[in-house]
């Protein structure tokens, strides 16, 4: 178990010789070939010609040369080089159209748009258009992932790839099966895309998207699998949903967490509309998926269950899709049983029947400032990925993460882990060894006051937060919050109510908030009227507060404030990511390794 604590520390231990050394090779693919199973027409400046091709029958088209090789597709036009595809996406900040110029005179072999009207018109464009190297295709975000699968070779097809989505707990989750997937000697090494960036073997690469792009992600999954991984849990956002990221990646695996009102506003028009993307996730599960999900959550639960047994209009009797659920339940419903700082929680068991699907339980949850314990149990077998179920489960579990939503996170990382034929006795010996990852519950600094880092930017997960600050008990809570940025008001409303509501039940000292605009990126920077809303919220509940606009000063007047015995919470979203760095500097810990 040293190796494991090692890399609980470091989150990025050396497992190099997991993974074959192998050179780097040099990709080539036809266009033919990039370009299979993507509809497209030749582009013209002009009307008269609107010539359909097909990429697919071996078209001898003049206009096209199929064969000719492809180097790279790429949707940004700063990375193209000799011999790439540009593919010009109309994002939200720029329009990939408007660099079609710049794409050609970098080398771009050919362009793919779904936008003629915003082609620019050039020379080059013109030549180009006449060589019959702009095609237009019918959905460009759709084209970027059909012609990164291609041109990479499809590896999702190679790998099980294990997606975890819901509004809530998909990093937490994503990371406790990837750590017990490390010590697993069946599934090692294995391989973690999200929000804290890529990782396999002995590499961990940066990604500033929790789900990134169709290119890096296609990529990525095509050197894990050349690199001997066969198993790549990855976080799916909404975003990554609406634009279309996944596409072409069949889930083997899946699991369903939460569905939540009034997350990602800035993007869903409504919660319907939120839910509408999040069920694109069904049809993304190869056929024989396993499904793992929460059936403690009343529309995930409705969701699974309404597409896994639909009725036939015609024969009047359930129809069940390709893929198998498997739910799972905390039971979270407190008991009047409270004693000493440990709380006591209860869940039932139940029995499949022939239309329901099989269920992972907690029974007799113990939750302490050490951590929880408890029991897991089923009562039928258990869908296995890759086909067959393994027997029923009885599992006793120590898990060393504070907090009753960590241990929902916990079980359906380790449903999960069950549904991929890891030992029981593997997973109950990683659980107590887990440390928290990066500001996710995370104990920061300890000495006569006490520090705690948390991403907390939705009222549920300032519930979760200021319930596992009950059981840790502090003589007084200092809390440094900041609105979400650019995220909305209601968001920013919502998030204020709850900290007010909790204000009377914690030993809550006057708020300090922070805008953080000396730290906050342009994606995440907050807007004066979402400060405004979230201070007014504060104030109209009679929440005392001091506001100020920079991180740095919010924080020096967090730790004048502190005394000992306290608590200081660093609670929200990324406007906050760089203050445990500033924190440790300034009262001389050692950054986090």
């Amino acid at each position: 178990m040293s190796a494991w604590l090692s890399f609980l520390s470091s989150h990025a231990r050396d497992t190099g010789s997991l993974c074959p050394k192998r050179k780097d090779d040099v990709r080539l693919r036809s266009l033919g070939a990039v370009l299979d199973g993507i509809p497209c027409r030749v582009y013209r400046q002009s009307a008269d010609a609107r010539i359909s091709v097909d990429n697919r029958s071996g078209s001898t088209d003049s206009l096209v040369d199929w064969s000719q090789p492809v180097a790279g597709v790429t949707a940004d036009s700063r990375e193209v080089r000799p011999g790439w595809v540009f593919l010009a996406v109309q994002g939200s900040r720029f329009d990939g159209n408007l660099f079609i110029p710049a794409a050609l005179r970098a080398g771009a072999v050919a362009v793919l748009t779904d936008k003629e009207a915003a082609v620019p018109r050039t020379e080059a464009v013109e030549v180009a258009a006449s060589e019959g190297r702009i095609l237009v295709v019918p959905d460009i975000r759709w084209a970027v992932a059909r012609a990164a699968a291609n041109f990479y070779g499809h590896p999702g097809r190679e790998l099980t790839v294990a997606g975890v989505t819901g509004t809530l707990g998909k990093t937490s989750v994503s990371h406790i099966l990837y750590s017990i997937l490390q010590e697993d000697p069946s599934h090692r090494p294995p391989g973690l895309i999200g929000s804290l960036g890529i990782r396999y073997c002995d590499l961990h690469i940066p990604s500033p998207l929790t789900t990134p792009d169709a290119v890096t992600l296609q990529r990525s999954l095509a050197e894990m699998n050349a690199a001997g991984v066969r198993v790549a849990v990855m976080e799916v956002s909404s975003h990554g949903q609406l634009q279309r990221r996944v596409d072409e990646i069949p889930f083997r695996l899946g699991v369903f967490l939460n569905l939540v009102a009034g997350e990602h506003a800035d993007v869903h028009p409504d919660f319907d509309s939120y839910v509408r993307v999040k069920a694109r996730f069904l049809q993304e599960l190869a056929p024989g998926a396993v499904l793992v999900f929460n059936h403690d959550d009343p529309k995930v639960r409705e969701l699974v269950l309404g597409e896994w047994r639909s009725p036939d209009p015609d024969r009047g009797q359930l129809v069940f899709s390709s893929w198998r659920p498997l739910g799972y339940s905390a039971g979270l419903e407190a008991t009047a049983s409270q004693t000493r700082g440990k709380t006591m929680w209860a869940a039932e068991n139940g029995r499949r029947s022939a239309a329901s699907p099989s269920l992972l339980k907690v029974r007799g949850l113990q939750l302490s400032l050490d951590g929880s314990r408890f029991t897991i149990r089923s009562g039928a077998p258990l869908p296995q990925v890759g086909g067959g179920e393994r027997p029923p489960v009885h599992m006793e579990c120590q898990l060393s993460l504070l907090g009753a939503h960590n241990v929902a996170n916990a079980l359906a990382a380790i449903a999960a882990a069950l549904a991929l034929g890891v030992p029981e006795s593997v997973i109950t010996g990683v659980l107590p060894y887990l440390k928290p990852f990066r500001r996710r519950m995370e104990l920061i600094y300890r000495g006569e006051f006490s520090v705690l880092d948390d991403t907390t930017g939705h009222p549920q997960s300032f519930v979760a937060l200021f319930s596992t600050v009950q059981l840790l008990q502090p003589r007084r809570l200092v809390l440094l919050t900041a609105p979400r940025g650019n995220r909305g008001l209601d968001i920013n409303r919502a998030n204020a109510a709850t900290i007010a509501a909790w204000y009377g039940r914690l030993p809550l000292a006057p708020l300090l908030v922070t805008a953080a605009w000396d730290r906050a990126d342009p994606a995440n920077r907050a807007t004066e009227e979402e400060v405004a809303v979230f201070r007014e919220e504060l104030v109209r509940e009679g929440v005392p507060h001091a506001f100020y606009p920079d991180l740095e000063t919010a924080l020096t007047a967090a730790l004048q404030q502190v005394e000992a015995g306290d608590l200081l919470v660093i609670a929200g979203t990324q406007a906050l990511d760089s203050a445990a760095e500033l924190l440790r500097e300034t009262i001389g810990v050692p950054p986090r390794r």
